[in-house]
């Protein structure tokens, strides 16, 4: 242990005991009340201690929490997306920002899939339906869509994205893959296209797997919508805002497109009353694709086994900013942490 007098790791909101057990075995810990700004910049201020580490599950980490704790290192964002983080900040600040980008990715993956058989196959309507004593009518008047032989346009060839990709394509899904930051793919079954636009116009299902940036906002707004085939489905398991929901609405609403699957909103979380829930053919989850108790383990685990890296001076295997690294702004005392 350091010189440093007191040096604990303050949790916004508990993450799974196994993990928070890891730290506590190295390291004391202190659990915030309410993972708001005001509640994580009164833990990260108090005379007791002094903050080395703050880990976080959806809360937001603006410059002003993290200016707010001088013997702040590193801050562990518990899950993929770096947006409610400061990176910018943090990096200027000499903080480093590690998160999980590969712990959730089956279950992100899995949940698309379920997407994928329930838009096809009706699921939903017809249990509810058959158990209303319609079954029979049902079985006249409506039929199943195969997802052998369809396309599959998957944007964002990331961990996620990828790892759908390679489960898809043994149901027999033909895949298209659209992403800038990707030169080729990894497996000989994706066939990389040059253009969105192009996806967007092939694609019999559409599939959002991109972080949110400034470039990615309203990625998908009306002029995307409108290149997309009438029989074509969208999914977003990514970030709501990737996805214009007034372009989206309009767009379903003049049956432009065959309907949707959503797990994320503009809003999160999702709120209780929006346009797109009047839509029979609009299926939607809570922001829940990456909420197993498989993948929160691992979420935690990952999250914990990073941020102690970092604490002990060795290069995390997911850090965010490497800069601080590169450039040797790492706190002066962080190697002597843990």
């Amino acid at each position: 242990m350091s010189n440093l007098v007191n040096p604990v790791v303050i949790f916004a909101e508990p993450i799974h005991p196994v993990a928070m057990e890891q730290i506590g075995s190295l390291i004391p810990y202190h659990i915030s009340k309410d993972p708001s700004e005001v509640a994580m910049i009164n833990a990260l201020t108090t005379k007791q201690y002094n903050p080395v580490a703050l880990i976080v599950r959806g809360s937001l980490v603006p410059r002003s929490v993290l200016e707010a704790c001088d013997t702040l290192c590193v801050i562990g964002r518990h899950g993929v997306g770096l947006n409610t983080v400061d990176i910018d900040a943090a990096t200027e600040l000499g903080i480093g920002v590690v998160n999980t980008p590969a712990a959730n990715k089956i279950s992100v993956v899995e949940h698309v899939l379920g997407f994928l058989f329930c838009l096809t196959k009706n699921y939903i309507k017809w249990n509810k339906e058959t158990k209303a004593g319609c079954g029979t009518q049902i079985r006249k008047e409506e039929k199943n869509i195969e997802l052998e032989g369809k396309l599959l346009g998957i944007v964002g060839l990331g961990n996620i994205g990828l790892e759908l990709a390679l489960r898809a394509s043994t149901l027999g899904i033909n895949i298209l893959a659209y992403d800038p930051f990707t030169s080729n793919a990894e497996a000989s079954n994706i066939e990389m296209v040059n253009s969105l636009d192009t996806l967007l116009r092939k694609s019999d299902f559409v599939s959002l797997h991109v972080p949110l940036t400034q470039s990615t906002t309203h990625l998908i707004a009306k002029k995307e919508l409108d290149l997309m085939k009438p029989s074509a489905y969208l999914i977003n398991a990514a970030r709501g805002k990737v996805v214009d929901e007034n372009a989206l609405v309009e767009a379903l609403r003049l049956n432009k497109i065959a309907g949707a699957a959503l797990d994320v909103f503009h809003e999160d979380p999702a709120p209780k009353v929006h346009p797109l829930y009047a839509f029979d053919n609009v299926l939607v989850t809570p922001h829940i694709a990456a909420r197993t108790e498989e993948s929160i383990l691992r979420v935690s685990e990952t999250v914990a086994e990073n941020v102690i890296a970092f604490l002990k001076g060795n290069h995390p295997t997911y850090l965010a900013n490497p800069d601080i690294w590169k450039f040797r702004k790492i706190k002066k005392y962080n190697a002597f942490v843990i």
